[in-house]
């Protein structure tokens, strides 16, 4: 198995078509924050916390307007399909703003997850670390950090289930394999070591 941050970045990137948009058509999307492109989906801020909402197909928005009490913006030529409803973003943000922004995290999952509209939660690294589904996971790891006592590491993200990957040690401290380096790799004594660690060259 291989893989590679780079071929994860581009792929990313390029899932939602840009790519062949700028080679097919020449265009360059702008940065977006956390919208989408072709449809509409943002995050918002709750009373006491953030939801991601995303809204794609008509029958999606017409839920969304029958939730936000404006059933009539079902038919508003402004919001007419995907695309439409991407262009006029700025003005669903609007609505959506105020409605998300009256309430909890936890009413507007309910009341969105009753209506099948799509929605979650935005977790802070706080509530990522207390995650039960983390937890089962075991994405974290605790590993003893000399100084430091016990401190939570992620564990290898790919999982292979013949040569699982692990995390044996935390991060080197500054100088700590300096004689396997040195007197291993690069050949020098450990009277050479000592005279450039001396002469603070090392």
């Amino acid at each position: 198995m291989e893989t590679a941050l780079l071929d994860t970045a581009v792929s990313w990137v390029s899932m939602q078509g840009t790519a062949a948009e700028h080679q097919v058509m020449g265009l360059t999307r702008p940065r977006l924050g956390n919208a989408s492109y072709y449809a509409f989906s943002d995050t918002f801020k709750a009373r006491d916390g953030v939801v991601m909402v995303a809204i794609v197909s008509e029958p999606l928005w017409r839920r969304m307007a029958e939730l936000l009490g404006q059933p009539e913006l079902a038919d508003d030529p402004r919001f007419q399909g995907d695309t439409a409803r991407y262009e006029n973003r700025h003005l669903i943000n609007a609505m959506l703003d105020e409605w998300v922004g009256a309430r909890s995290v936890e009413e507007v999952l309910s009341v969105m997850g009753q209506a099948r509209i799509p929605c979650g939660r935005v977790n802070q690294v706080s509530q990522m670390i207390a995650d039960p589904q983390v937890a089962a996971r075991q994405l974290l790891q605790t590993m003893t950090v000399p100084g430091m006592g016990d401190v939570i590491h992620p564990r290898v993200a790919i999982d292979m289930s013949r040569t699982p990957g692990r995390i044996n040690t935390p991060a080197p401290r500054v100088g700590e394999h300096n004689e396997e380096v040195y007197c291993g790799f690069l050949g020098l004594s450990p009277q050479e070591l000592a005279r450039l660690q001396a002469e603070g060259v090392v």
